[in-house]
């Protein structure tokens, strides 16, 4: 499964730190170390000498690095975007040896966040791949609590637009399992309740497909963790969908 794991309160932005019913409750379907909870931008990227001593993949050094040469490559260079962004995705799919992960550090996003409202434009089944590659990375550098927020504040407006109107079924799961992780942060709640991510996860857990209705779950326990976030599911009716899949053996 693609499901992201929970992690405990500990990094869980304003869920509420001791509150035994609401840990694990969703199933863990990856293991990972919870980071201590610091300042979203208290935590530079590592120095540029240090990162020849990290382990390949830890940064997105090669993306950036063929942003800088080409910062058309969407248009000019995807199937080079593809391959660069593929192989820290490789790298770092499991949290357990995520080299990304395991550095701690916050990433510089400011470069790959724009990308996704690009792929989402394009027209060509290489967009369509680029859309869920950009997806999984995402996923995969919410994971650390310092790059949450300003991922979020660049990218939810087209994590949402892909939840709307997914290219795919994989970027769909993959657009919730982003949110699962930006929205233990507050003000990423607030952002993705303006944009209208609510509307279609509810709609995902109508979905005959088991993936999509568990990565929809988890966003909207992470929405859920928030005052207003509980209201806005409500609502839009997400209880009386997720109910009865309590009983679903999938």
């Amino acid at each position: 499964s693609n499901l992201e794991g929970v992690r405990s309160p500990a990094g869980a932005g304003e869920m509420p730190p001791h509150h035994p019913s609401l840990e694990g409750s969703l199933l863990r379907r990856e293991s990972e170390v919870v980071l201590a909870r610091h300042s979203p931008f208290g935590a530079p990227a590592p120095h540029s000498e240090a990162v020849a001593d990290l382990p390949p993949h830890a940064t997105l050094a090669a993306v950036d690095a063929l942003l800088a040469r080409h910062p058309d490559a969407i248009e000019s260079r995807p199937n080079k975007l593809l391959a660069a962004l593929g192989e820290f995705v490789a790298a770092n799919e499991k949290p357990a040896t995520s080299p990304n992960f395991a550095t701690g550090a916050a990433d510089d996003v400011r470069a790959i966040a724009p990308l996704l409202r690009a792929a989402l434009d394009g027209n060509s089944e290489v967009h369509e791949r680029l859309c869920e590659m950009l997806l999984r990375a995402f996923k995969i550098l919410s994971r650390k609590v310092p790059n949450r927020l300003p991922l979020g504040s660049r990218t939810l407006p087209a994590i949402c637009a892909a939840l709307a109107s997914p290219p795919s079924e994989r970027a769909a799961s993959e657009a919730a399992n982003t949110l699962l992780n930006v929205c233990y942060e507050a003000d990423c709640v607030a952002q993705a309740l303006r944009h209208g991510a609510l509307s279609p996860l509810v709609s995902m857990l109508a979905s005959a497909r088991p993936e999509l209705q568990a990565t929809a779950a988890g966003a909207i326990q992470s929405i859920a963790y928030q005052k207003a976030g509980r209201e806005a599911a409500n609502d839009a009716g997400a209880a009386e969908l997720l109910v009865p899949l309590l009983d679903d053996t999938e």
